[in-house]
């Protein structure tokens, strides 16, 4: 059987995070950027799906931020110049 995980990569469906990482402590857990995209892509309207999509700065500004304020920052500045109305 698998006797430890380095890196774990999920959908965050709730309740994986502790169940492997009670099974392998040692793991560092991940989510999954494309699943974060189609995740967020629920609360997008279908005429600014394209807009949302094709914008490869919203991706790096916002899935590669390293905290909280950077990520909200970078999200305010997308929504107001792109496709207000969502904040």
């Amino acid at each position: 059987g698998v006797k430890d995980i380095l890196i774990i990569c999920s959908d965050n469906l709730p309740g994986i995070e502790t169940a492997l990482c009670s099974a392998f402590p040692n793991s560092d857990v991940q989510v999954c950027i494309v699943h974060q995209i189609r995740n967020n892509l629920r609360y997008v309207s279908y005429k600014d799906k394209t807009t949302y999509l094709n914008n490869e700065a919203l991706f790096k500004g916002v899935y590669l931020a390293k905290d909280w304020p950077l990520i909200l920052s970078e999200l305010a500045i997308y929504f107001e110049d792109r496709i207000g109305g969502y904040l």
